[in-house]
């Protein structure tokens, strides 16, 4: 979400400030007495959130009783997420500006290592002709894209 809510306030910072505060100083200590007031910090934080939004957006459709088209608007705002920016189209052109990007950057630390002695771990390290093994990507849709991350392992 882009942006401050419009309902989180002052008071809201300060709780949030001080749940962070607890929750290091429970961190530090590791002591059950720390961990309930961490919890309980917790508790109160979100509480006072619902409170705010109930507050924010109950105002909203008091203001807007006498107009159908402002309670709809409300309504709309409150039950529909806004629509994300577009992603960027996928094309091989892009694909390939990708690989280009990353092949560069390994070259650069190529050339950062092989300026100390011994290289990496005392293994010099050598940049062979044919090594760039990836010449070209083809676009993927997002379905595959999601499908490769969910089976690389945490």
């Amino acid at each position: 979400k882009g942006g401050k809510a419009p309902w989180f306030n002052n008071h809201l910072m300060t709780l949030k400030r001080n749940c962070r505060k607890i929750e290091r100083k429970w961190r530090k200590s590791l002591k059950e007495e720390d961990r309930e007031e961490h919890r309980g910090s917790i508790r109160l934080y979100q509480k006072e959130i619902r409170l705010a939004q109930a507050t924010f957006y109950g105002d909203k459709i008091e203001k807007a009783a006498g107009s159908p088209k402002e309670i709809f608007g409300v309504l709309k705002e409150l039950l529909y997420i806004p629509a994300c920016p577009e992603a960027m189209e996928a094309s091989e052109e892009h694909s390939n500006n990708f690989a280009s990007f990353f092949l560069k950057k390994i070259e650069d630390i190529y050339e950062n290592f092989s300026g100390e002695v011994g290289g990496v771990a005392g293994h010099a390290m050598e940049k062979k002709e044919g090594d760039n093994v990836l010449q070209s990507f083809l676009p993927i849709s997002e379905e595959g894209a999601l499908g490769l991350l969910s089976k690389l392992k945490s």
